[in-house]
């Protein structure tokens, strides 16, 4: 695929489709350098939003540092971790390894500084123990009082919660239960995750009690999951970090975000594509009734039928059914039979039964 792609963009060097051929073949052969080349070439051209071009570039520049690292070569490996860092601050594990590689004067508190920074965008207890170690405190207390500081510094309101119940867990690694189970009342009921519930288990647990124990294990399992890494383009939980989606196979779409995160995020992506061309009054219609603007199914057809192959197939379906809207891509349109569709009127729910046919407003 290589080989054809760059003997095709010779002949065609501004084609976004050859240049993402070669972006995602060369990452996929682990030729992360040469994937970097065609990346800021689609960036150059504008073929990818910004967003786009700093998830795809910190994530190739991250393995581009594991490399150097395995050769030895510090320098390289740093300068890579620090363009990774610059495009994503929230990247997990560059952010960690960076931490570790920083030298000279004033590297510890650049660490520091650095590991806070992607902590409170991400909650994630990795870097919260890694801080932990950087702040070289004695004793228990101690940490975790400075852990509990970082929830007063400058964060999103929507992972306030989620700083807390980090915090919290930290606080259960380090026995200090009280400031734990304080922390953790103090988020609202509707806002705790399945993490959460654990933690109030484990307080429970020291506690020794074992009734309130089984009933936060049972909240725990029924409860929305927090943050863990998820794709962002089908939806698959890895727990870890990937530069290609084990599922589907995606560069760069592995991210650590919740659950509901990534519906929303899948949704908004399928959807946009589809309307973005589609001014239709259907989709506000579609929103006040379902609470979503259009209902998609995987096919066409009614229960029992074959799947609609014509336009023909698909007015006479819209004749026999509850479908009030078809629309057919402008660039399929043809020759439309109109004269085919049947009015619809009141719909009355004995209508099939009666009639073979639903009668509805259109």
């Amino acid at each position: 695929i290589i080989e054809e792609a760059e003997k095709a963009i010779k002949f065609e060097p501004k084609s976004k489709q050859i240049l993402e051929v070669l972006l995602f073949s060369y990452a996929k052969v682990g030729d992360l350098l040469n994937s970097l080349v065609y990346l800021n070439k689609l960036k150059n051209m504008k073929y990818v939003n910004q967003k786009t071009y700093q998830n795809i570039a910190s994530d190739l520049n991250y393995m581009c540092a594991l490399v150097y690292l395995e050769k030895g070569n510090i320098n390289s490996a740093t300068n890579h971790l620090k363009e990774a860092f610059k495009q994503k601050p929230n990247h997990i594990l560059v952010s960690i390894k960076l931490a570790n590689l920083l030298k000279g004067i004033g590297s510890k508190t650049k660490s520091i500084n650095q590991l806070e920074k992607t902590f409170l965008l991400t909650s994630n207890h990795d870097v919260l123990d890694e801080l932990s170690k950087k702040w070289d405190l004695k004793t228990s207390g101690a940490r975790v009082a400075k852990a509990i500081n970082l929830l007063g510094k400058k964060s999103s309101k929507e992972i306030k919660n989620d700083l807390k119940i980090a915090v919290a867990c930290y606080a259960i690694s380090e026995k200090i239960w009280g400031e734990a189970e304080k922390l953790l009342t103090e988020v609202p009921e509707n806002k705790l995750t399945n993490r959460a519930y654990q933690a109030f288990a484990d307080i429970a647990g020291s506690q020794n009690n074992p009734e309130i124990v089984k009933d936060n294990l049972e909240k725990a399992a029924n409860a929305v999951e927090g943050f863990n890494y998820f794709c962002s383009s089908c939806g698959n939980k890895s727990n870890q970090w990937e530069l290609h989606c084990p599922k589907c196979d995606h560069l760069s779409t592995i991210k650590w975000m919740k659950m509901n995160d990534i519906e929303i995020q899948i949704y908004k992506k399928w959807f946009d594509e589809f309307v973005k061309d589609f001014p239709f009054s259907g989709i506000i219609y579609g929103k006040k009734l379902y609470d979503n603007p259009i209902i998609f199914n995987t096919s066409f057809n009614l229960g029992g039928e074959a799947l609609v192959e014509t336009i023909f197939d698909a007015i006479d379906t819209c004749n026999r059914s509850d479908i009030n809207y078809l629309y057919v891509p402008e660039d399929q349109t043809g020759d439309i039979p109109y004269e085919l569709f049947k009015p619809k009127k009141d719909k009355h729910d004995n209508d099939a039964n009666d009639h073979g046919v639903w009668e509805s407003e259109v």
